[in-house]
């Protein structure tokens, strides 16, 4: 449902930490922006991200197809759900 960041060691002002927040990413969207990628689905698949590490392993990662703007299921509060580490690919939602 989420990341959690820890930190055990905290980095000077201005470390990366390579979190960010997606509901003030939402946010900053303009209206017409946010209308438009609640329209669409994003197919978030794990060999994006982890067969560059060992490309030849054969194993075999999860697909996801998920909403790109999901609502928080206790404040309702909307956020992208998206990252270029995972997302493969964008479609309108219910098509084909």
């Amino acid at each position: 449902m989420g990341s959690i960041l820890h930190m055990q060691v905290i980095p000077p002002v201005g470390g990366d930490t390579l979190f960010a927040s997606m509901y003030a990413a939402y946010e900053a969207l303009s209206p017409r922006l946010q209308a438009f990628l609640e329209t669409l689905t994003a197919t978030h698949d794990g060999a994006t991200a982890f067969s560059k590490y060992n490309p030849n392993s054969g194993k075999t990662y999860p697909v996801a197809v998920h909403p790109v703007i999901a609502r928080h299921p206790v404040s309702g509060r909307k956020l992208l759900f998206v990252n270029s580490g995972f997302t493969l690919a964008y479609q309108r939602a219910g098509a084909a």
